[in-house]
């Protein structure tokens, strides 16, 4: 099956599901092979994503960790940008030498069945707890809001400010980024040298002495 025949199929399963789970479910198709603008088809409106926008960054760490080996993930919590919960799952498509092609993206809005849940646990005076609310995904509608999601992402983690870093800090952080798929979009080399205050030869050079991560 040649790749339009396929993405056809997969838009058809797209609008099924969504037809059958209503208005809270939202099915994105992502073309792999163009990240800054992976969406090629999304059923639903729970993102507020149009197709040409980006991969999230989720999803780039993701592949840039595992590569064509990266494994599908069962549903996780995430949110979307006005801080609305989500039920999401991510599931690829492999051509027949296993590279990747398309990544089918589900998300469902549960703020409804939260909201009851919480209602009942007036009633009942239980507690079920919750998370601290952080988003793990971004859901962004230009390359440049996926990059600066990567960029927060890598800085929280990592803990420290950049221009306080010593040489092997930095390397350290560049191979943070590395690891993120930060340098899978065009201009983030120039753009994360000038944050760390190196130029971008220097970058490169840090780049190198990374451990290989699988593309």
């Amino acid at each position: 099956m040649d790749k339009d025949t396929l993405l056809r199929n997969l838009r058809n399963l797209a609008d099924a599901i969504v037809l059958f789970y209503g208005r809270n479910c939202e099915v994105a198709i992502h073309d792999l092979s163009q990240l800054e603008s992976s969406l090629v088809y999304i059923a639903g409106s729970i993102t507020n994503r149009a197709v040409g926008a980006p991969a999230t960054d989720f999803l780039i760490e993701h592949i840039s960790k595992y590569g064509d080996e990266a494994p599908d993930l069962p549903p996780y919590s995430t949110n979307t940008s006005d801080g609305r919960p989500l039920k999401s799952s991510l599931s690829f498509v492999r051509d027949a030498k296993g590279k990747l092609i398309y990544a089918i993206c589900m998300n469902y809005n549960v703020t409804s069945y939260l909201n009851a849940i919480a209602t009942l646990e007036d009633h009942v005076c239980m507690s079920t707890g919750s998370d601290d609310g952080q988003s793990i995904e971004t859901f962004a509608s230009t390359s440049e809001e996926t990059s600066e999601a990567i960029v927060r992402k890598v800085l929280k983690e990592f803990g420290k400010h950049p221009v306080d870093l010593n040489r092997d800090e930095r390397i350290s952080l560049v191979c943070e980024f590395k690891q993120a798929g930060a340098f899978r979009f065009k201009g983030m080399v120039e753009h994360v040298s000038k944050l760390m205050g190196i130029s971008k030869y220097t970058l490169y050079s840090y780049k190198k002495m990374c451990p290989d991560e699988k593309q």
